[in-house]
């Protein structure tokens, strides 16, 4: 399924379960806009309706009376309220009621046809013998409305209460349908989101991985090009990248051992020419002859260290660096360097300083390769160094004696630090670990050699278990460390010095 696809599927999944929440909500809505519309509606006329036949009732028992008592006079009024009293049980029939007051009031018409069905109050003065008053079975049928009243307003209460309960249920279920609606659209929308994130987290994260891979150098990751989506074209191109780098890397790889292998034959018996004629074996020289032989043999030294490098950055790469590793006291390999570069020092006006423990540090390394890492870090730093400041190579011992020397399988490793710190211009915080990747040259001048140095530095201490590292020197310069496993013991003839070179 395409991305796009997924994403379709899921945004319609959501909409749709929205939709049905929200259809329900209005659906729910409309039934107590209903309920609440009507009820105040239906109870007010009900109500009004059993107030003014209450109060026609009254009139009725009243002007019953008066018309037993004063005869004629109040007949017509009498009969006024009859027929307003008629209006209203036919206005009241005609509503919408319920089931109980339905009841209610067509016992109310019985008990008012009952009452309309009485002989008149009014007596025959001339009969004889005279007839006997009506007042009081029209009494008793009055007080009969009055209870079919009073069983409708008790019925109009009921259907209220009735309705109350109604509107709470509906709003009861209306929260219990929402909730289970709300649950239902997340058991279904989660599983639907979790798969489509899935579906694209995965080959994103491997996509970055792998990323991460190629922008290391290393090509051996291949991306999953199954899926017939954009995706999978995705991871299709970069295996298909992927595949020519790694090709054009042994290409390269290739190219400069072969070149490297090439031009060292020549240079060597070029430098091996050079010297003899330096050592007078073809005669004597000039100053200046002297002078320009010496310029070509330390350009062919150079040259020779560059191809050294480059031919050991291949070693690296192909995994085929070979090392001696054997137990060495640290703070002899650290004088050794030192020695090495003492002249170079002297001629730029920098004071080269050791400091070493009290004690012998014993790790196990390869003596020349290590030896190297030094020199490299060494000639960086008076490269980088002003004239008149100095660089200072130390040696921090381990802080307690190891019972064991730290390559012992059964020893407590711990580590010895190695530092050179210069006075120099210092290395950018932004540029403290791009400054260990191939091919970087630093900002500051002078900018010599193709950046490998320092990259084989950290290959050779990384297989030797330790790391390197750069921070800042206050107030100005560098710190470069090396840490590496080691063993510290009392020496009798070892303090701690500094030498200046």
């Amino acid at each position: 399924m395409r991305v796009a696809t997924r994403i379709v599927t899921l945004t319609a999944a959501l909409i749709a379960l929205l939709l049905l929440v929200l259809a329900l909500h209005l659906w729910w809505v409309q039934r107590l806009a209903e309920i609440s519309r009507s009820l105040p509606t239906t109870t007010f006329q009900v109500g009004a309706a059993n107030l003014a036949l209450g109060r026609l009732f009254e009139e009725l028992d009243e002007f019953s009376r008066k018309v037993d008592v004063s005869g004629a006079d109040y007949l017509e009024t009498l009969e006024r309220v009859r027929d307003e009293a008629a209006t209203r049980l036919r206005a009241l029939a005609a509503l919408e009621l319920s089931a109980g007051e339905r009841d209610a009031v067509a016992g109310l018409q019985v008990a008012w046809r009952q009452y309309r069905r009485l002989p008149p109050l009014l007596r025959d003065e001339t009969a004889r013998p005279p007839a006997a008053t009506a007042l009081g079975p029209h009494l008793a049928a009055i007080r009969l409305l009055d209870a079919r009243l009073g069983a409708l307003s008790a019925a109009s209460e009921r259907h209220l209460a009735s309705t109350k309960r109604a509107a709470r249920r509906t709003v009861s279920a209306t929260k219990r349908v929402a909730w289970l609606v709300v649950a239902a659209a997340l058991l279904v929308a989660l599983p639907l989101l979790g798969w489509t994130i899935r579906s694209l987290h995965r080959p994103l994260r491997r996509l970055t991985a792998g990323t991460r891979d190629v922008a290391a150098g290393r090509f051996a990751l291949r991306l999953d090009e199954s899926g017939g989506d954009e995706l999978a074209a995705v991871a299709a191109s970069f295996n298909h990248m992927v595949r020519r780098l790694s090709e054009l890397e042994g290409l390269k790889r290739d190219f400069l051992s072969h070149v490297s292998h090439e031009l060292n034959t020549p240079l060597v018996a070029m430098r091996e020419t050079n010297q003899l004629v330096l050592d007078g074996l073809a005669g004597p020289l000039t100053g200046e002859q002297r002078r320009m032989l010496e310029l070509n043999r330390d350009g062919a030294l150079r040259l020779s260290a560059m191809i050294g490098r480059i031919l050991d950055l291949s070693r690296l790469e192909a995994g085929a660096m070979e090392y001696a590793f054997a137990p060495h006291e640290l703070g002899a390999l650290l004088e050794t360097a030192v020695d090495e570069f003492s002249a170079t020092a002297r001629e730029r006006g920098i004071a080269l300083e050791l400091a070493l423990p009290g004690r012998d540090v014993l790790a196990r390394c390869d003596r020349d390769r290590l030896l190297q890492v030094l020199a490299n870090l060494l000639a960086n730093a008076l490269k980088f160094a002003p004239a008149g400041s100095r660089v200072r190579v130390a040696l921090e011992a381990p802080a307690e004696p190891a019972a064991r020397p730290p390559w012992s399988a059964t020893g407590h490793v711990q580590r010895a630090l190695i530092t050179v710190s210069d006075e120099g211009p210092g290395v950018p915080p932004e540029l403290r670990e791009t400054i260990f990747e191939k091919f970087h040259r630093g900002a500051g001048p002078p900018a010599r050699g193709f950046g490998l140095g320092l990259a084989i530095s950290r290959e050779i201490v990384t297989a030797h278990g330790g790391r390197i590292w750069v921070r800042e020197n206050l107030p100005a310069g560098s710190v470069f460390g090396v840490e590496l496993g080691a063993a510290s013991r009392p020496a009798a003839a070892r303090a701690a010095s500094g030498r200046v070179g």
